[in-house]
């Protein structure tokens, strides 16, 4: 190396810089002057131009984009009508008479024969547009066609298409060549797939709609996509302008996703504003996705031509700035040298002074700034001699200062090492430069890992503080923005030497020191408060005993999600159920028992439904589930038989093995349309229904269910009329002794005659005054008709009295004025209660099993008998029986059938006659239609008997005459509408039992 050749060295970069700072610092104020006023206006040009042309080159770009969006829209338009189209085809060719008769021949009967009416069926339904008709068995096979050429159908995808379930969208070509889309049905009869129904449906108008450029320039293309094969390539359907590519031979991989074509048929919607296609040229874009035909729509134009208009914009502005910078130039020259001249002149003063004639002073008159300096500086040279002789005094004075300074710190650093909450001092680095003993227990560090750190080492702002704008470099980001919260102070994670975290509120105080910045920092442990607010917030929207959701939170979620279905989610589900006779469980086991059953429900809906799924309690045994994400109502149905399914194994229950089931209703919305308030009300329509048909059950909402309630509601009004104008009427069902074949009692039945539609069924109306407190106004009327007609009876015939049963229902049985209504009955009719009989159903009993007895010795001790009716229906216990004051037991008509055969064993009504006796208590078969039943019953011992067999009920005449005959006076006679015989040998006709 020669020895003239210059090393550089790291010094050389050092010394090159204060060359250039020294440069700099040797410039005149003029020049200087100048060059930032050349710069203060100069730049702001300079800006303005660039922002007004960014500005005006987005709102062009944004004009673009929504004439291509304006395309796209009208596009998705015109296809979605061709889509409509095809399904109305569709559904006219599946629901046509002739073609459904021949594919249910030939599903029946599949030979050449029945094919071959299949395809004349199928001929018929050929007119333009469409094509061909082709129909396929449920395997997709096929049966006919009308096309001349089946084979192409299979070559050109069509018949893949339906296989793989595609109803609409698949375009293929035609037997003319031209573009025909193949959409698809299905022919169900009686709810069994026969077949599937294809067309070939002419879309020659594609070609058009593709080919029409308006508002597109000449660089401007339309391409619409399908996909291709079990793969799912894009597929162009339609000839391309730019790149000549032919409908039905260009694919694009569905692997680039990132092509346009692939994107269309992967999304919604997409917008590019610059997106380079597979020509290589930068466009401006916009994508849809179909929903009908599942299609990919690309609109786009060359973004050179699109943004022209912007370009020449540019130039303009360009041209502007460079004259506007030339004005200013000459303009700040002359500025600079007006400055620059009083200037000169109080630095010429400065210099006399600094030589020591401290008598110069600054000749300047000027009424502006620089004349206000030249006084400051005459002044401040006036004080400098004045001060000269004052330094001693001056300096006692500060000593004083420092010594309270010191003794003010002493007190104040006391305070602060006692204090509860952390406190820091931190400088304008972020390194923590003091803090107070609770410092220590809030970070769990050290002396050498706090001292000099930095702040963002150890304290990292929440989740919940992501939307305030901190920059992760720089330490001081976080001190700034607590700062900006003020008191209310920032919450963030203090992370401590063993990695634990803990929240903490920190509020930050600036101190500014002339040039030097710090920061006091407050920081406070918070763990306990948020816990708290964590419990609060859970006990808020959580069930208490089963830690599921509530009513408020299942109502939020189900708004959310409407609101979701709305905006073209998927469908969803709710699910409304009950426990099955909970009541009975938690009554017959104890409140502890019903607790631990409704979490064992829970842990089993839980296990039942679907991650996605909500399970909410919304009170007392309802549960609620809403179901997210469905494809259809068959998802629900799927979720709810695996609820009803979780049912089926027992419940142990403190020891006790107990089954139960769940009335389940679900409603499904595929619109969103319905309000929260609507789906759970329309859920606990349908639950309700399962309900009333015996428990146990599934029932989906529909309209019919809707109507059947309002008619139920209709009902249920005019029977409130016809309670309060006593419209009702009785008739009385004779009770016959086994034995004599006399009567010895009967039993009043309420009926009801309606002006308007003549007889309503007992069956219709009791369960509707059962499920209202009109149950409570329909049994007083009956009771006072009965006890009045009871006591006519026996003033009349006072040395042959009957008894009257009437039944009460258990809301009767349940009201607090339920003795007193019947004292006062009694007391208003003059009755005589030892001929009363109160009948109660046995479940009823069960409900409520103290309050019940006591009720019934009450009625007891007024004279009254009592009887169970529907006996053995019910949880017949002998146990619970011997709690009741019970003088008579009725058994159930639906164990009248074990009597009919004399072979067969009769365990049901032999053990409740056995039971009846070891009570003391008499026993009523009810529902005895032929001898063969009363037979069986004389001889297993049963004392009385009722049914079609001896009498059906009647007006209170008609029974009379049975009771009391009397010769009538004109040859006319009064009966039932069977004669009453006990010892006749044939059976009574059959008829509908009556329903009460």
């Amino acid at each position: 190396m020669s020895s003239e050749a210059r090393i550089d060295t790291p010094d050389d970069g050092i010394i090159d810089a204060l060359s250039r700072r020294s440069a700099y610092r040797s410039l005149s104020v003029r020049s200087k002057i100048l060059a930032a006023l050349v710069l203060v206006s100069v730049l702001p040009l300079v800006l303005l131009g660039v922002l007004a042309y960014e500005r005006q080159a987005a709102g062009f770009e944004n004009e673009v984009l929504d004439r291509l969006n304006g395309t796209a829209s009208a596009l998705e338009q015109q296809l979605d009508a061709e889509m409509d189209r095809d399904l109305q085809l569709v559904s006219q060719v599946v629901n046509d008479r002739e073609l459904r008769r021949a594919v249910e021949a030939h599903a029946a009967n599949p030979d050449a024969t029945t094919a071959q009416d299949v395809r004349a069926a199928a001929f018929r339904m050929v007119n333009w547009p469409i094509i061909s008709v082709s129909v396929l068995d449920p395997d997709s096979e096929f049966i006919a066609t009308t096309d001349q050429s089946p084979d192409r159908l299979n070559q050109s995808g069509a018949a893949q298409a339906v296989r793989r379930g595609q109803i609409l969208g698949f375009v293929a070509v035609g037997p003319q060549g031209s573009a025909v889309s193949v959409p698809h049905g299905a022919i169900r009869i009686d709810g069994e797939l026969l077949g599937r129904v294809m067309l070939e449906v002419d879309l020659s108008s594609l070609n058009e709609l593709t080919n029409d450029y308006r508002g597109l320039g000449e660089t401007g293309e339309i391409l619409i996509v399908q996909r291709e094969g079990s793969v799912g390539d894009a597929q162009l359907i339609a000839n391309a302008r730019l790149s000549g590519a032919p409908a039905f031979e260009t694919t694009i991989d569905v692997r680039q996703s990132e092509a346009l074509e692939v994107r269309a048929l992967n999304s919604v919607e997409f917008t590019l504003a610059d997106y380079v296609d597979r020509r290589g040229v930068a466009t401006m874009a916009t994508t849809r996705q179909l929903p009908l035909s599942g299609w990919g729509l690309v609109v786009k134009v060359d973004r050179a031509e699109a943004l022209q208009v912007a370009d020449d914009f540019r130039t303009t502005v360009l041209a502007a700035l460079i004259m506007a910078t030339v004005a200013i130039l000459a303009l700040s020259w002359l500025v600079a040298r007006m400055i620059t001249h009083p200037i000169r002149r109080l630095t010429d003063a400065a210099a006399a002074i600094a030589a020591g004639d401290v008598n110069t002073r600054v000749a300047v008159t000027t009424s502006d700034e620089i004349g206000a300096l030249a006084g400051a500086f005459n002044a401040m040279t006036d004080e400098l001699v004045d001060l000269a002789g004052h330094e001693a005094e001056r300096t006692s004075q500060l000593q004083i200062s420092n010594r309270r300074l010191r003794e003010n710190e002493s007190r104040i650093r006391a305070i602060l090492e006692h204090a509860a909450d952390g406190i820091m001092q931190i400088d304008d680095q972020g390194r923590i430069l003091g803090y107070n003993e609770a410092v220590h227990r809030t970070f769990g560090r050290s002396d050498a890992t706090l001292i000099g750190t930095t702040i963002t080492d150890f304290v990292l702002p929440v989740e919940s503080s992501d939307d305030l704008e901190l920059d992760a470099d720089d330490p001081v980001a976080v001190l700034r923005v607590a700062v900006q919260q003020g008191h209310s102070g920032l919450q963030a994670w203090v992370i401590q030497e063993d990695g634990s975290r803990v929240p903490v509120l920190m509020t930050v105080s600036r101190i500014d020191d002339g040039p030097v910045h710090s920061y006091t920092a407050l920081v406070r442990d918070i763990s306990e408060r948020l816990e708290f607010e964590r419990k609060l917030e859970h006990q808020a929207n959580h069930d208490a005993l089963t830690g599921l959701p509530n009513r408020d939170v299942i109502n939020a979620e189900l708004a959310k999600s409407l609101e979701m279905v709305r905006k073209g989610a998927r469908p969803i589900g709710l699910l409304f159920m009950d426990i099955d006779r909970f009541k009975l469980i938690n009554d017959t086991l104890g409140h502890q028992a019903g607790d631990e059953l409704l979490c064992a429900v829970t842990s089993r809906l839980r296990d039942a439904v679907r991650p996605t799924d909500i399970v909410a309690r919304f009170g007392g045994d309802e549960f609620v589930v809403l179901a997210r994400d469905l494809t259809d109502a068959d998802d629900m149905m799927i979720v709810a038989n695996r609820i009803a399914d979780s049912a089926i194994r027992p419940f142990h229950l403190d020891g006790e093995e107990v089954f139960t089931s769940f009335s389940i209703g679900i409603v499904v919305t595929a619109d969103g349309q319905s309000t929260t308030d609507e789906m759970i009300g329309n859920a606990d329509v349908a639950m309700y229904r399962a309900k009333q048909s015996g428990r146990n059950r599934i029932e989906v909402f529909d309209e019919d269910m809707r109507d059947r309630i309002r008619a139920r509601h209709e009902l249920g009004n005019a029977l409130r009329h016809a309670v309060e104008n006593r419209d009702l009427h009785c008739d009385y069902q004779p009770i016959f002794d086994v034995a004599s074949g006399e009567i010895v009692a009967v039993e009043a039945l309420a009926r009801w005659h309606r002006p308007d539609i003549g007889f309503v069924s007992p069956g219709e109306f009791i369960p509707v005054a059962e499920e209202t407190d009109l149950i409570i106004g329909l049994g007083r009327n009956v009771l006072h008709m009965a006890c009045t007609q009871l006591a006519q009876w026996t003033a009349a015939h006072p040395d042959k009295s009957i008894r009257m049963a009437v039944n009460l229902s258990g809301r009767e049985l349940a009201d607090p004025d339920c003795v007193e209504s019947v004292r006062s009955v009694l007391k208003r009719t003059a009755a005589d209660p030892a001929l009363l009989t109160l009948e109660i159903t046995e479940s009823v009993l069960l409900e409520d099993l103290e309050r019940a007895a006591r009720t019934l010795q009450d009625l007891r001790d007024l004279g009254i008998r009592i009887a169970i009716d529907d006996f053995g229906t019910g949880y017949s216990s002998l146990t619970y029986l011997r709690r009741f004051p019970i003088d008579l037991i009725k058994i159930d008509r639906t164990f009248m059938g074990e009597l009919e055969d004399t072979e067969i064993e009769t365990p049901i009504v032999s053990m409740v006659l056995a039971l009846a006796r070891d009570l003391g208590v008499d026993v009523v078969a009810e529902g005895v239609e032929n001898l063969q039943q009363l037979n069986r019953l004389r001889d297993l011992g049963c004392q009385l008997a009722q049914g079609f067999y001896y009498a059906r009920p009647g007006v209170p005449e008609a029974v009379a005459e049975l009771v009391w005959p009397t010769a009538p006076q004109d040859g006319s006679s009064v009966s039932l509408p069977l004669a009453v015989s006990a010892g006749r040998s044939e059976s009574a006709p059959q008829a509908d039992q009556d329903p009460t």
